[in-house]
């Protein structure tokens, strides 16, 4: 019983470090995006967008 136990908690844990490590990868991809931002001249909307879509696309 105990160790049927342990492994639900083990489950547990190892979906929360996920979701953990998502909400982190989400985050640190807007950064990048903003930060890509700053360094590009733009000259139309549509075209920072497209780039910023290029660029989650190879991350």
């Amino acid at each position: 019983m105990q160790r049927h136990k342990d492994s639900r908690n083990w489950a547990l844990k190892a979906k929360e470090e996920k979701t953990s490590v998502l909400k982190n990868q989400s985050k640190g991809e807007k950064e990048i995006a903003r930060r890509l931002a700053k360094l590009i001249p733009t000259n139309s909307p549509g075209q920072l967008a497209k780039f910023k879509a290029t660029i989650m696309k190879d991350i």
